[in-house]
């Protein structure tokens, strides 16, 4: 769940009538069940309950059911790696690594967009070649279904062709 977890209890008994219900969370205490209860702590929980009739008929222990709680967005992050010029330039090519991380449900996909190109599952480590200045932008979903905030643009620039100089003489021409 990516969310707060309510957890409503509905017992029935068509003899004498249902005299309690007891529910228990993760490894806590057995406590009376009066009104729906709310989980919000992001973890993996149990949930285990039982009913007792007015005839003092006791219900077995149902559970342990799990539910998993994740309310946290992964956190994405990117490394720029090639050979540097002066000036914020590469000139080489640039290898582009994301790096997702998820405490609570895992990193399901992370997703990438170049310049103003599509976006693109991020599988690994992306090489751009073309001489230009570049924009990455990127994000990450977990297996909630939480999904991160796009970050970028970050800026890139790529320059790998050498100067070309070129002379021109002049002036009076003599003899040899």
């Amino acid at each position: 769940y990516a969310s707060n977890v309510t957890i409503t209890l509905t017992a029935a008994d068509s003899g004498s009538g249902v005299n309690h219900t007891y529910y228990q969370i993760d490894s806590g205490s057995w406590t009376l069940y009066t009104s729906p209860v709310i989980v919000s702590t992001e973890a993996t929980h149990t949930l285990k309950y039982y009913s007792i009739d007015n005839a003092g008929n006791t219900e077995s222990v149902k559970g342990p059911f799990t539910f998993k709680i994740d309310k946290t967005k992964p956190v994405t992050t990117h490394i720029f790696s090639g050979t540097t010029g002066n000036n914020g330039w590469f000139v080489s090519n640039v290898t582009i690594t994301l790096s997702a991380t998820d405490a609570g449900s895992g990193v399901n996909h992370t997703y990438y967009q170049i310049d103003s190109g599509s976006w693109t599952t991020y599988i690994s480590p992306v090489v751009v070649s073309i001489e230009d200045t570049h924009t990455l932008k990127y994000y990450s979903v977990d297996k909630a279904g939480n999904t991160e905030q796009a970050k970028g643009p970050f800026t890139f620039k790529i320059d790998k062709t050498k100067p070309m100089t070129t002379h021109l003489l002049s002036g009076n021409i003599g003899n040899n």
